[in-house]
């Protein structure tokens, strides 16, 4: 169930559209439902370590506690109050209880999704099943933006009636989500790539995954978000400096070596690719301004929007936040009240760390930093310590992933895309729930 729900978040318009959050919400929930009375059933808990339970427990009783307790209405009204009253006067609640409990429901069913990937994964064939289905679910979207590209779509092509722009990619009418998308995913396809290179009598998924990679690695090129681009060099640097460190103090264990000659004639591969799908557009949003940080961009409406969140929504947002979904009122509100000369709307901060501390408060954004460095440190210690190829890829491969999205949440909002949610936090607790140990022993008795 959660192996769909990655397949119908991604293809569903990537969740952009109102009333397909809706439908991956009941998605995630279904799948969460039968993963609990699976486990009723079997009177066990589920194997997820104390460190990522209790910070995204305390993330779910927070939520539920506050948006339960308070009144429905308009969040933006009463931000201006300086508080929010609660049906009880002594407990803290959110702004608007219909925002929050909806919102609620949603990032309920994620933090099901994390738990289930942390327990399933303990299983190595359902480990593999879902690193596969994560590398071709990011294969076939990045596939559907090329040949978008090349036959010079007006828009996405079932949905011709709507005016996508002329930087939608695939899925995404928003090219800066395209690209945390497959900045999000490339690390999988690759490491599979370098995997079934090092294995032996693996030469149709050897030919297929080093494909995947070199076009998956053009497209964020192809795609035009500058500063997907600029996490995109980036992220492939750290890759492969991992990727020659690791071979280079390789042994004989894993198989085959894989050449280093080999990894740089893929890298060189890249920019030809990119020729021959189409960079044009590409090069010519960065002729038009030099830097994805330009003047009308980030000095001008977007540092202020910033500015305002950290000098005038926060104070009034409180130790609690003003309700997960709530940061559009409370933001319009503030702005009008304050006299603020922000133009346009922003339903979203355009800055995931900013509009996190807005929703959920101090002690929320705590919550899901700390989530956040339990599952680097478990990405980093499954690199290090892992006792197979497999393991020591998926290791690294979570944390240039993980690390990349964290990097374009500063600068945008790829965690407020339900696609890439859902995505991450599978991948998070994939790279959590892996076990260091035992996979090498396994395939032994397999073989023996």
């Amino acid at each position: 169930m959660l192996l769909v729900n990655i397949a119908v978040a991604s293809w569903l318009w990537g969740g952009t559209r109102p009333w397909t959050k809706e439908v991956i919400a009941w998605l995630l929930w279904v799948d969460l439902v039968l993963f609990l009375t699976a486990l009723i059933a079997r009177r066990k808990f589920p194997s997820v370590s104390a460190w990522a339970f209790w910070p995204s427990a305390v993330l779910l009783i927070l939520g539920w506690g506050l948006a339960l307790n308070s009144y429905p209405g308009n969040a933006g009204i009463r931000i201006l109050l300086d508080h929010f009253p609660g049906k009880i006067a002594s407990l803290p609640s959110y702004g608007d209880s219909s925002t929050s409990i909806k919102e609620m429901f949603f990032i309920t069913g994620l933090i099901g999704s994390f738990w289930i990937s942390y327990d399933m994964v303990s299983n190595r064939l359902w480990l593999l099943r879902l690193w596969n289905t994560i590398a071709l679910v990011g294969v076939s979207i990045v596939l559907l933006g090329l040949l978008q590209r090349l036959t010079k779509a007006p828009s996405i092509f079932w949905n011709f009636h709507e005016q996508a722009g002329g930087f939608f990619f695939a899925v995404f009418r928003y090219h800066a989500n395209a690209g945390a998308f497959i900045n999000l995913i490339f690390p999988f396809i690759a490491s599979l790539a370098v995997r079934s290179s090092m294995r032996r009598g693996e030469r149709v998924p050897r030919v297929f995954w080093i494909l995947s990679a070199i076009i998956t690695i053009a497209a964020a090129f192809v795609n035009v978000s500058r500063a997907a681009q600029i996490i995109m060099v980036l992220l492939l640097l750290a890759w492969l400096v991992w990727l020659s460190l690791f071979l280079r103090g390789m042994g004989q264990s894993y198989g085959n070596k894989l050449p280093l000659s080999t990894v740089l004639s893929l890298v060189l591969l890249i920019p030809v690719m990119v020729a021959s799908l189409g960079y044009q557009k590409s090069l010519a949003r960065w002729k038009r301004s030099p830097s994805f940080v330009d003047a009308s961009a980030f000095q001008g409406d977007r540092f202020l929007t910033y500015h305002t969140i950290v000098k005038h929504v926060m104070p009034r947002s409180g130790f609690f936040g003003s309700g997960p979904g709530s940061f559009e009122s409370v933001f319009a509100a503030v702005v009008t009240m304050d006299d603020i000369p922000v133009r346009g709307r922003w339903d979203v901060a355009h800055n995931d760390h900013l509009q996190s501390c807005v929703e959920w408060g101090w002690v929320g954004y705590a919550c899901w930093l700390v989530l956040f460095a339990g599952v680097l440190r478990a990405g980093i210690k499954l690199a290090r310590e892992g006792d197979s190829l497999s393991l020591k890829l998926l290791g690294a491969s979570g944390i240039v992933s993980l690390v990349g999205i964290f990097m374009h949440s500063v600068v945008d909002f790829p965690l407020q895309i339900p696609s890439l949610q859902l995505l991450t936090a599978s991948i998070a607790g994939m790279i959590s729930g892996a076990p260091l140990h035992g996979w090498k022993q396994r395939h032994i008795e397999i073989a023996g």
